[in-house]
């Protein structure tokens, strides 16, 4: 599915990283590891193109891409992109087109533990339940490659192992995933160790 050879990527001139390559296939997890500054969430916003000085070959799908900018994936950052200001409802129902269901928002609101606070403003929120709303965009979202910037941060067990299980069937339904993180987990079907480069 995607092939990266030989990314190298700059960030005010400064070499974050280079000669980086991996293989990713249909239905596998990829978890970028590594120490803080050793260039995860560079290498996400490089791969979607929200970096522009970098070199190497991105191929997806057989094709050769300068970014995956313009393919059919999800990028989710640090930054969830979710407004304090309008209600968990509102914002899913903005994050997807048009035609989606009011009660398939409302399901994924459900499944994520938060029904109860669909209509609040997403001010309200605890830092954990925050991340449950980027997690209910996940379960809406039907694509085919994710990539994900520390899927597990600030979050208690329970949706650790609700993020857990939502990959798995993902994968199991033919997506694959790029995850960053401090460690790697029973996710991976590969590891890339950005410390190690």
């Amino acid at each position: 599915m995607l092939e990266v050879s030989n990314l190298e990527c700059r960030l005010s001139g400064r070499l974050v990283f280079q000669n980086l390559s991996f293989i990713l296939g249909r239905k596998e997890t990829i978890e970028i590891i590594g120490s803080n500054g050793s260039g995860k969430t560079t290498l996400l916003k490089a791969l979607v193109g929200l970096i522009p000085e970098t070199n190497g070959d991105i191929k997806y799908n057989g094709s050769i891409l300068k970014s995956l900018f313009y393919s059919q994936c999800f990028y989710q950052g640090h930054l969830l992109a979710i407004k304090n200001s309008l209600t968990i409802f509102e914002n899913l129902k903005l994050s997807f087109p048009e035609y989606l269901r009011t009660e398939l928002v409302n399901e994924a609101i459900d499944k994520v533990g938060l029904i109860s606070y669909a209509n609040r403003p997403c001010a309200d929120l605890s830092v954990g339940q925050f991340r449950k709303v980027a997690i209910a965009k996940l379960i809406l979202c039907k694509r085919p490659l994710y990539l994900i910037d520390e899927p597990f941060t600030a979050l208690d067990d329970s949706s650790i192992s609700l993020v857990s299980d939502l990959i798995m069937d993902m994968k199991s339904n033919g997506s694959s995933f790029i995850l960053t993180g401090h460690r790697g987990s029973d996710l991976a079907d590969k590891t890339l160790n950005l410390d190690e480069l």
